[in-house]
């Protein structure tokens, strides 16, 4: 932190991102001193490769046998922006609710299905 104390200039914004899309997101110039973190650096190429490779080996196995790895598990190796992976994790929320409300209605008619079969015996 006192890196960006002391080298971003007093109003610039910066993000900084963590694990599961944890972000602090503050101006320079504010008082970090009472805040902890834990900080990586390391070489945005070589960091950017691995986290592709991973990515497209995620994706080969994905593909290999669907349902094997969550969509949010591949996103999360992909150089993407903040925003665009919190609205790909919403779609897939809702994608997963309305399956499950499919399922539910299927499984609703089925049961209906039934009962009236049995109705229709007596």
């Amino acid at each position: 932190m006192n890196f960006i104390q002391k080298y971003v200039s007093d109003g610039t914004m910066i993000r900084i991102e963590g694990g599961r899309m944890v972000q602090l997101t503050a101006e320079s110039g504010n008082d970090f001193r009472n805040t902890e973190f834990d900080l990586l650096v390391d070489e945005e190429l070589e960091n950017s490769t691995m986290r592709l490779a991973t990515a497209k080996m995620l994706t080969e196995i994905e593909q290999a046998k669907p349902g094997s790895i969550p969509p949010s598990v591949i996103t999360s190796y992909l150089p993407l922006p903040l925003s665009a992976k919190m609205e790909i994790e919403e779609f897939n929320a809702v994608q997963a609710q309305q399956d499950q409300d499919r399922f539910d209605q299927e499984m609703e008619i089925e049961k209906l299905k039934i009962t009236s079969k049995s109705k229709n015996k007596k």
